[in-house]
């Protein structure tokens, strides 16, 4: 599990941080949630479609799940746009 540093609002004193878990999308899993080749969702984040979280050792690029969420009901609200 990859960890970000993030202020805390508990009993940390002001300006201290404290390490909150946070779970990240890789490619393979935003192609199959979007139903996309991982290369079609690598143009998407090198066009700047879809926000680069991060990366892991392996560079391998990583994806916050709110992100590909808003993407995925761009997408459907254009198919219910095209039907129409």
């Amino acid at each position: 599990m990859l960890h970000v540093a993030s202020e805390s609002t508990t009993s940390q004193p002001r300006g201290e941080y404290v390490a909150v878990p946070v779970r990240f999308d890789e490619v393979a899993d935003v192609a199959h949630k979007l139903g996309l080749t991982p290369a079609q969702v690598r143009r998407l984040a090198n066009a700047g479609i879809l926000p680069v979280a991060g990366t892991t050792g392996r560079r391998s690029r990583l994806f916050q799940p709110a992100d590909v969420d808003r993407l995925r009901e761009a997408r459907a609200r254009q198919a219910d746009a095209r039907r129409r």
